[in-house]
């Protein structure tokens, strides 16, 4: 495989050389129009750098820093919902704004400069001698503006910028001015307004006779927790008041004497006077054992006993009526404790509905004061940024006046002239051998014509015509005497000759 590639290799670089060859060639044929259009070009370059105008170029750098850099900065006065690199274009553009450069006319008095004297629009015509260069990485910015005067492009551009920074604290000045001005529009209106919420609130509570609507000091919402808790205890006592009534009447009808229930034998009384017929009973006995029932003394301690009957059943039959009258009285006091807490309930009821208003109106005087506090501050901050005189622009170096042109560049130019006219050079020595369709070579003859090559007789550089029809005779030893000779054997050997 290698020796078969190594021949198509080798005929490969053999076509390329003489490709090279032919343009080499071509090149060498027409070498005078090369020569020609080379001096042409570079000619030309020459008499641009000769009658170009001299250009200057004077700079001035800015620094642009962030609006919240200032010592007085308020916070959000000056907000706008924009990303810092949006600021910063944005500042890079005003620096070319026709307004800008229209006060830099006027200032300098640009209309009856030289430069601009023809010009249909001055602004355009000064736009397009300022390049703005952001420094990278940086808040810098370099204002570049070129002219032929190096003293007015200096004048340019330190004026460009320093018509911008005034501009820019102009701008901030109106900017707090008209803030400072609404402000106090605002601090007026909620003033009125918030005395208006106060007069209302007053009002409503002189209306309803409701002093204090707070829980903490509400009185009817402790008067019906009182009250609830107090049912609580009523109905309790009035359960068990029942309960005991009934369960003394359930024993009175099953036969159980008055004295001998739990209730009336659990009372204090009772019990004294049962201890008092108990001595009695034994002191009887005990007359008895000596005396007749005659007796005084007999007869006086029967009364006795009787007494003290009668009074225990009298005590009891109290004691049972005391516990009817108790379940009574109690069961009245559970319904009239009831009827107290439903009527705290409704006016408790009325007072929720009232307070949602006293609320409401609560809340709004104290939005109302917070607003007002608040574009208090904000005002007495405004004037404090107003009366100050911060910029967040300023100068860092003041545009010199330039001693070097930057326009025209010499060597670029004479560059880019021996470069052009070398490539115009080849190019049209090319474009006219392409144009050329006289036969020259012997390639040219079997491309071409498909005729076989005899061979080329050299040109006869002689004015005689018959020293040139009889040169093989008159120098037979000349090149061109050999190519008729060539030529003669070549005929001699075709087939058909």
């Amino acid at each position: 495989m290698e020796n078969e590639n190594f021949p198509a290799n080798e005929a490969g670089q053999q076509e390329e050389s003489v490709n090279l060859r032919q343009y080499w060639h071509v090149i060498l044929e027409r070498r005078w129009l090369v020569l020609t259009t080379f001096v042409s070009v570079f000619i030309l370059c020459l008499i641009y750098l000769y009658k170009a105008p001299r250009i200057y170029e004077a700079t001035t750098r800015l620094q642009i820093d962030r609006e919240s850099e200032g010592l007085l900065y308020i916070k959000d006065a000056f907000a706008a919902e924009s990303r810092e690199l949006d600021y910063l274009q944005t500042q890079y553009k005003n620096l070319t704004s026709r307004m800008l450069i229209n006060s830099v006319i006027a200032k300098l008095n640009l209309t009856n400069d030289d430069r601009y004297m023809g010009a249909r629009d001055f602004s355009k015509a000064v736009a397009n001698d300022i390049t703005v260069a952001p420094i990278r990485l940086s808040r810098l910015v370099d204002i570049k503006v070129e002219h032929t005067d190096p003293k007015q492009a200096a004048a340019i551009a330190n004026e460009l910028v320093t018509k911008f920074i005034e501009n820019n604290l102009d701008q901030k000045r109106l900017q707090s001015v008209n803030m400072v001005t609404w402000l106090r529009t605002e601090a007026s209106t909620l003033k009125t307004n918030v005395a208006a919420a106060d007069k209302a609130l007053q009002l409503y509570m002189e209306k309803f006779n409701n002093v204090s609507v707070q829980e903490n000091q509400n009185i009817v919402l402790q008067a019906l927790k009182a009250a609830q808790e107090e049912l609580i205890r009523c109905q309790s006592r009035a359960v068990i008041a029942q309960s005991v009534d009934e369960e003394v009447q359930s024993l009175i009808k099953n036969g159980t004497p008055i004295t001998n229930l739990p209730q009336v034998n659990s009372d204090t009384l009772i019990k004294e006077l049962k201890g008092k017929l108990a001595l009695k009973e034994s002191e009887l006995a005990s007359l008895l054992k000596r005396y007749k029932d005659k007796w005084q003394p007999v007869m006086q301690t029967r009364a006795d006993i009787e007494s003290l009957k009668n009074s225990i059943a009298t005590s009891a039959e109290n004691i049972v009526s005391g516990i009817a009258a108790e379940a009574k009285l109690t069961q009245a006091q559970f319904v009239v404790m009831q009827k107290m807490t439903e009527q705290l309930k409704g006016e408790q009821l009325k007072l929720g509905g009232l307070r949602i208003d006293f609320d409401a109106l609560n809340r709004e005087a104290d939005l109302k004061k917070i607003l007002e506090s608040n574009i208090l501050k904000s005002l007495q901050e405004m004037e404090l940024q107003s009366n100050s005189k911060i910029n967040n622009m300023r100068i860092v170096d003041p545009a010199l006046v330039p001693f070097k042109p930057v326009k025209p560049r010499v060597t670029l130019t004479l560059l880019m002239g021996v470069m052009g006219g070398l490539a115009a050079g080849c190019g049209l020595a090319f474009f006219v051998n392409y144009l050329d369709d006289s036969i020259k070579t012997q390639e040219d003859v079997e491309l071409y014509l498909r005729l076989p090559f005899l061979g080329y007789v050299p040109n006869i550089k002689t004015n005689s015509v018959i020293e040139r029809d009889l040169q093989a005779h008159t120098h037979p030893q000349s090149n061109s005497s050999e190519g008729f000779r060539t030529i003669r054997a070549a005929l001699s050997l075709m087939p058909d000759a």
